[in-house]
């Protein structure tokens, strides 16, 4: 009864708190588009259709943000009455297999048999702090999916009113360059220190089996968010010269 309670108070901060943030960041202006209210040009069936993708991944990720963090703390309270009950998640590990060191196995075509990287491991798993670190990853990015979608929303919207530059336009594209390279900088030190405890707490008989912590830099994505702060200072500058045109005419 106890855990029931706690659940549906949680449940009703976490609903207060969704109300908070659509209000906060005005989540229903953002909806109905900076071009409520104006005149709009004529929309190109390319604008209409990025238009309409848009909204479909909004409401994607707002799904996914909004019912994960539901789903695992239900799992979560499943698992206080099972505990031999897991789920399935994904942790980015480093890997060694050492096949010298297992018995019973032999390599051919490799002059050494060891292998070793790192990717995404499965794993099935009832560490709650292994739960609740992978709930704080996929809300975090889930989060920073919609707030990159609004941006390019709402410059999708600024389009249809025949107000591409404008320097909302590039500080919008400035925000979503800013996410991408503090996203991809703060991800391999959720790898390697928050994954690499749960990696750690897994142990083999062999030593043949390793899993390490680690991490990866995304520099494709480093080098993207470079790119796109690039495009928002053009777009500054292209605003710049429109509106000293308008001005000159």
């Amino acid at each position: 009864m106890n855990t029931i309670i706690i659940f549906t108070l949680a449940l009703l901060v976490y609903a207060a708190l969704i109300y908070w943030l659509m209000k906060r960041f005005k989540f229903k202006q953002h909806w109905l588009g900076s071009c409520q209210g104006n005149k709009m040009g004529v929309i190109s069936p390319l604008t209409h259709f990025v238009k309409r993708s848009l909204d479909v991944f909004l409401l994607f990720f707002l799904l996914i943000a909004v019912s994960i963090p539901v789903v695992v703390s239900i799992m979560a309270v499943s698992q206080i009455e099972v505990p031999t009950w897991g789920i399935d998640i994904g942790i980015f590990s480093g890997f060694k297999f050492d096949f010298s060191e297992i018995a019973g196995i032999e390599v051919f075509g490799v002059r050494k048999p060891e292998f070793s990287g790192q990717a995404i491991v499965s794993i099935d798993t009832s560490n709650l702090y292994a739960w609740y670190l992978y709930v704080v990853v996929s809300e975090i990015s889930a989060m920073l999916a919609i707030y990159v979608t609004v941006q390019f929303r709402s410059m999708v919207s600024s389009l249809q009113s025949n107000e591409p530059f404008t320097h909302e336009n590039s500080h919008r594209i400035k925000r979503v360059g800013i996410v991408i390279i503090a996203w991809n900088l703060l991800n391999p030190i959720l790898q390697y220190f928050g994954w690499g405890a749960v990696v750690e707490a897994i142990t083999f008989s062999n030593k043949g089996i390793q899993l390490y912590p680690a991490f990866e830099i995304n520099l494709l994505a480093l080098l993207i968010g470079l790119m796109v702060l690039l495009l928002s200072g053009m777009l500054q500058e292209a605003t710049k010269i429109k509106q000293e045109q308008e001005l000159t005419i």
